[in-house]
């Protein structure tokens, strides 16, 4: 049994913005970076920051999510897996390579976008407002009053229906 694990958490805020693109094949992949504050403790004892830039991309409907919703400054939360590029450099005739971030799933924590931020046509706004619209209350039903006494000998007597045969 192989133990095999690719996986990456990470959670950041957009610093440069989705770039929206299509590839040769016609799906498309939406390029951007997020930047990830690193706190430590110095050795002299001070608090330091550090501030790591990542480059993601994603691909299919994700992609397509991450254009529309995604703005500078968004947090966000990504599961990423990491993929190696390599590649012959057309001036040196070398191999290259480098690593790039794979987002597999992109969780947006800035909340629910409002309509009025993301382009789109009326009624497809009204739709989006609805549906972030909260629930509305549904009618109080009206009690019936518990009984106090036992019921009528009317009700008691009645005399029980034969059905007979009974298709089901």
């Amino acid at each position: 049994m192989s133990a095999n694990l690719n996986k990456v958490l990470l959670a950041g805020r957009v610093s440069i913005p989705p770039q929206l693109k299509s590839s040769i094949g016609g799906v498309t992949l939406c390029n951007f970076n997020i930047a990830i504050n690193h706190r430590f403790r110095a050795s002299d004892g001070s608090q330091r920051e550090e501030t790591d830039f990542m480059e993601i991309t994603t691909f299919g409907k994700t992609a397509d999510q991450c254009a529309n919703y995604l703005k500078k400054g968004n947090p966000v939360f990504l599961e990423a897996h990491l993929k190696q590029d390599t590649w012959v450099d057309k001036n040196t005739g070398q191999n290259r390579s480098r690593l790039t971030l794979v987002a597999d799933r992109v969780h947006f924590l800035g909340g629910v976008p409002t309509p009025e931020a993301v382009p789109m046509d009326p009624e497809v706004q009204q739709a989006f407002r609805q549906a972030a619209a909260p629930p509305q209350r549904a009618p109080a039903i009206p009690q019936m009053p518990s009984p106090t006494s036992t019921p009528s000998a009317e009700i008691q007597s009645m005399p029980e229906q034969e059905y007979g045969d009974v298709p089901f």
